[in-house]
């Protein structure tokens, strides 16, 4: 049962549907970037060989007998002749697909640059605390599901392995879109602290309440009697500029 007045591409087909998961994100606070993994088709383009994807069609009949598959109206109430409510739907015209795709572009790319790495954001316009200690912890009490999305978003990368099967015609079956640095539970979203300059670019200076409660920690008496190398020493000059900074070396680095 077809839901577009003519064919599509595929391509065209997972861009709106990356665009309404992102919408219904703005508006419901248990939708999650794993959503987008298995979209249908889940590909834009067939290599010709075999049938393409296999879907397991959710009027089967002995799953509707069983109660396992069901339609429901906006009111999340029972459709009993799902058959003859699809029939009766309007089909969306491809005009009105591309007009939607024109004039919001925050969908997912089926592509990977390293520029655009990192998920569009919106600013957050309620007030919200975070308290930082091993990580930047912010209570989820009050906050709205676009609130929600963007902190989703500050720690969520695109996954270059992803792309890459993309790119070289591979299964992406088991490999996440997405890879999310936070912890989420039902009471508070933990992110890391190194995106705190990230997250307070998102938060107007109106609605932060910011509170610190890191531990210095106790200067004691020692001194290091060693001599660094030439490139070591300019590896540790550059990480004493940041409070929070990684480093990555090559096995012999010492």
């Amino acid at each position: 049962m077809d839901f577009f007045e003519t064919s599509i591409k595929a391509s065209k087909a997972r861009i709106l549907g990356d665009f309404l998961l992102q919408e219904a994100m703005k508006s419901n606070k248990q939708l999650s970037f794993p959503s987008f993994d298995r979209m249908f088709p889940s590909q834009d383009y067939h290599s010709g060989k075999s049938f393409g994807n296999c879907i397991a069609l959710p009027l089967q009949f002995e799953a509707i007998q069983q109660g396992h598959s069901l339609f429901i109206n906006e009111f999340q109430e029972p459709i009993h002749k799902p058959f003859h409510y699809l029939r009766t739907t309007a089909k969306v015209k491809e005009e009105h697909i591309n007009q939607i795709i024109q004039n919001h572009t925050t969908h997912f790319k089926d592509y990977f640059e390293i520029q655009d790495s990192l998920l569009k954001k919106e600013q957050i316009q309620q007030s919200i605390t975070i308290h930082e200690n091993s990580m930047l912890c912010i209570n989820k009490k009050g906050l709205n599901a676009n609130t929600l999305l963007t902190l989703r978003k500050i720690s969520t990368i695109y996954n270059p392995e992803f792309y890459k099967n993309i790119n070289l015609h591979l299964s992406v079956f088991g490999i996440p879109r997405t890879l999310c640095e936070n912890i989420e539970n039902d009471k508070e979203i933990l992110i890391p602290r190194d995106l705190k300059n990230t997250l307070f670019k998102c938060i107007n200076i109106e609605f932060l309440n910011y509170v610190d409660k890191t531990f210095e920690g106790q200067n004691i008496d020692i001194s290091f009697k060693g001599a660094l190398k030439p490139n070591q020493q300019i590896a540790a000059d550059t990480l004493l500029q940041h409070e929070i900074a990684m480093i990555e070396a090559i096995p012999g680095f010492g």
